[in-house]
């Protein structure tokens, strides 16, 4: 428990002390209202951030997929860390949509936070289960593509820099597809076929959340993620239409 408590200390420590950084970084343009630097500052950490959650899930789930034991029982040092920084980050981030988002899109943020929020906790309490915490992470794969989008319109180099704003619209909107969309499903299918052949932990060692909570929460996140895919889906149209439009514009009569 001391260790946790060191470990945790330090993710903390780094996460607060660069959040600093990027709050002092936000141009002063940016910086009209508390909530708006807050938004930028918030992007301003989140591009990197979220490579490394990536980068830490697909080790963490590559380290334990073949094998029951390592699905169920087996720590790694990237699932920990990944489920560390992960908690962190979604307390943290809690106020900051609170403050910077419309009432609707806050309250899902603030749902999904919660339940990822208690099933990792309960991850890092019990020592078991990360696998499929990090399984699900795997998702922040397109969150990555997102920050670029938010990164580049809160600079306003969405249009100055419209080839990489639409790079980036079309790897979001693709790598929803495999990351999310089919990704919970997945990840369903195989907690099922788990609980029905694992000898490792029986059904009824499992905690509540551990038993209904987890797959309770990849339910939630899939019908969240399709409802949000069909406004990114408007969104990555939007995109092309300006390119579309300007060739089908008719030239003025002089």
């Amino acid at each position: 428990m001391e260790q946790f408590g060191y470990d945790l200390l330090c993710h903390t420590s780094l996460i607060g002390a660069l959040f600093g950084l990027c709050w002092y970084l936000v141009p002063k343009d940016l910086q009209s209202t508390f909530a708006s630097r807050l938004a930028v500052a918030d992007i301003f950490f989140s591009v990197p951030f979220y490579v490394w959650l990536s980068y830490a899930a697909i080790n963490a789930t590559l380290a334990g997929y073949d094998s029951v034991e390592g699905r169920w029982l087996v720590t790694t040092w990237y699932s920990y860390h990944y489920v560390l920084s992960y908690v962190v980050k979604m307390v943290a981030h809690i106020p900051i949509v609170l403050l910077t988002e419309s009432p609707s899109q806050a309250m899902l943020m603030v749902v999904h936070h919660g339940l990822s929020l208690a099933c990792y906790s309960s991850s890092i309490y019990c020592d078991r289960m990360q696998w499929w915490g990090a399984l699900d992470g795997l998702c922040e794969v397109t969150t990555i593509f997102m920050n670029n989008l938010y990164l580049l319109q809160k600079l306003g180099l969405k249009d100055k820099l419209s080839n990489v704003t639409l790079v980036n619209g079309f790897l979001f909107w693709l790598s929803y597809i495999p990351f999310r969309l089919v990704l919970f499903p997945v990840w369903l299918y195989w907690f099922y076929i788990d609980v029905q052949t694992n000898n490792v932990l029986p059904w009824e060692s499992l905690t509540v959340i551990e038993a209904y909570l987890y797959p309770a929460t990849n339910v939630v996140l899939l019908v969240l993620s399709s409802f949000w895919f069909f406004k990114i889906t408007k969104g990555f149209l939007k995109l092309l239409a300006p390119n579309s439009n300007q060739k089908q514009e008719p030239k003025k009569k002089v």
